[in-house]
């Protein structure tokens, strides 16, 4: 199926019609169409900027002669890898190593996002919700980023459970958000991380207000060694509890090796949040929230020029 595929002209037809009413449901959800513009606002002049869906008029018209281009180019023994997890056969294993592959490298396009003097700022208005979505998102390295580590433990500091810094002031003390989430998306050479919240229409200020003083606060002073010390157990907990979930680990093992050439185990990576210290995560966080590194993504009924002259105010004192 996978390297020996005909491509009927019939059955590209019935998939056109699924993926076309794929493409229709994912621009009729909100989170879909927040993170297509997450991706288009981070990833300005590069290929992660597109959808992977596509475009309707794309989807329309790509046919089967452009399918075999790009599938001989790209879905190659060469260009695959194999996650075997499991009770696995010896003749399986056998037969896998069997198969005559070409020493030859795998085929990456790089990126690169540009550099700029201030954030990046997308809004799209929606009247008909009494609700605002924001994403505040920082550009990163990727998975070549020296500090990707440590951004791991920032945004589980910032907001990834519910005695986190974002989550206790704006949910807790303020009652401001319905939701919070904070994580880091990596691919080969480019990445981000992204803090996500939703609140009623009238809370944007108060809430973007105490959200960048969490970030400040971060940036500019130092952790306690045990709330350091609570976050890498959190997380390397995490990481071991994952393990348990076959599909989700093989998942995992075949990216970071399809995009790195190497497989980097939960072993050392708990080594690797272990050598974080409160410097180190200060001076992450320093380097890391700065206006030239920021996208921010707005849905809601809100005034544009009025919020964009409040987040102007707020970033300016970063």
């Amino acid at each position: 199926m996978l390297f020996n595929s005909i491509f009927n002209e019939d059955e590209i037809e019935i998939e056109r019609k699924v993926i076309k009413e794929e493409y229709i449901k994912d621009n009729n959800d909100i989170s879909s169409i927040t993170d297509e513009l997450i991706m288009d606002t981070v990833f300005g002049g590069t290929h992660y900027q597109h959808p992977v869906i596509g475009y309707l008029k794309n989807i329309n018209k790509i046919n089967r002669k452009d399918m075999l281009k790009y599938w001989k180019k790209y879905y190659t023994k060469e260009n695959c890898v194999i996650v075997l997890n499991g009770n696995i056969e010896k003749e399986l294993i056998q037969h896998i190593d069997s198969i005559q592959i070409k020493n030859s490298p795998m085929i990456y396009k790089t990126h690169s996002l540009k550099e700029t003097q201030h954030y990046k700022f997308k809004f799209k208005n929606d009247n008909h919700t009494d609700q605002t979505i924001l994403s505040v998102c920082f550009k990163t390295l990727g998975l070549k980023d020296n500090n990707r580590y440590s951004y791991d433990l920032i945004t589980n500091i910032l907001g990834g459970n519910m005695s986190s810094k974002l989550f206790m002031s704006l949910r807790e003390k303020y009652g401001l958000i319905y939701d919070l989430n904070c994580d880091s998306h990596n691919f080969k050479d480019v990445g981000y991380i992204e803090i996500h919240c939703s609140f009623d229409n009238k809370n944007f200020e108060k809430t973007f207000q105490y959200l960048f003083e969490e970030i400040k606060h971060l940036k500019y002073n130092y952790l306690n060694h045990k709330e350091i010390k609570d976050n890498i157990n959190f997380v390397s907990s995490n990481i071991i509890m994952s393990q348990e979930d076959a599909i989700s680990f093989s998942e995992n093992i075949g990216n970071e090796y399809l995009l790195t050439g190497k497989i980097n185990n939960s072993i050392n990576k708990i080594k690797e949040y272990n050598k974080i210290d409160k410097y180190n995560i200060q001076k992450t966080c320093y380097n890391l929230f700065k206006n030239e590194n920021m996208s921010i993504v707005i849905i809601g009924k809100q005034n544009k020029i009025k919020i964009k002259s409040f987040i102007d105010d707020i970033i300016n004192k970063l």
